[in-house]
């Protein structure tokens, strides 16, 4: 019996040991490649399901709802950020907090306006629009309001759009937020990951009021550049 349990620690340690030397493999594994047109992201294999990660528009037209061996080819990929993330441990040390709750990436021709210097060909419309709200005051949070929807009399408009006030990202592109005041109707904000890399995130106002939207908008940054890099 004495004989029998020190073979069992032997073995035990031995595993431990094993396991201690190889995480890199055991990391890799986990990962899964999902090429979006022309770039690769790097997803957690353990977020992808039918209800949390998935592409669409494959060559063969079906749609990967499942991890797969090898790297996937998609047209666009949806990501429902959840608590099953948490498990992760490389996403644990991110410490990132609370993200949108649908992110859509999707891949395209690179828009003329972000090729090249970027904030030098700053699309027209968006020369015009910084020269609308140069006199506008923005309110605490920095952002200004450049449009409104239908609303009945003595009802807020349906919905609202916001203009994050002096920013321009690496492309020349804003931060405009198109508020719903529909219970059930997601607030949206699009932006590019790349210059083909377009990334639409949806999110509930009553989760992320807009004291919320500049940090929200920072976060799925970190997120993007976090997805671009292998694990």
């Amino acid at each position: 019996m004495r004989k029998f349990a020190i073979i069992m620690v032997i073995l035990i340690g031995a595993v431990l040991v094993l396991a201690a030397q190889s995480p890199n493999v055991s990391a890799a594994d986990e990962v899964q490649q999902i090429k979006v047109g022309a770039e690769t992201l790097y997803v957690p294999k353990s977020w992808i399901g039918f209800d949390s990660v998935f592409g669409a528009g494959t060559a063969g037209g079906s749609e990967i709802k499942l991890p797969q061996s090898g790297t996937v080819e998609v047209a666009q990929m949806a990501m429902r950020p959840n608590a099953q993330w948490q498990s992760y441990r490389p996403w644990q040390s991110l410490s990132l907090g609370p993200l949108p709750t649908f992110i859509r990436i999707g891949y395209g021709v690179a828009l003329p306006a972000l090729v090249g210097k970027a904030k030098e060909k700053t699309a027209d419309r968006y020369k015009q629009l910084f020269k609308k709200v140069e006199t506008l005051t923005p309110d605490k949070y920095g952002f200004v309001r450049i449009a409104t929807g239908f609303a009945n009399p003595g009802e807020p408009p349906q919905w609202e759009r916001f203009l994050y006030k002096g920013y321009q990202d690496q492309f020349g592109e804003p931060l405009i937020v198109d508020s719903s005041n529909v219970k059930g109707v997601h607030s949206v904000v699009g932006l590019h990951a790349q210059l083909d890399l377009s990334v639409t995130y949806f999110f509930e106002k009553e989760e992320f009021p807009e004291s919320t939207w500049w940090d929200l908008y920072k976060r799925v940054r970190v997120f993007l550049d976090y997805l671009q890099k292998l694990k």
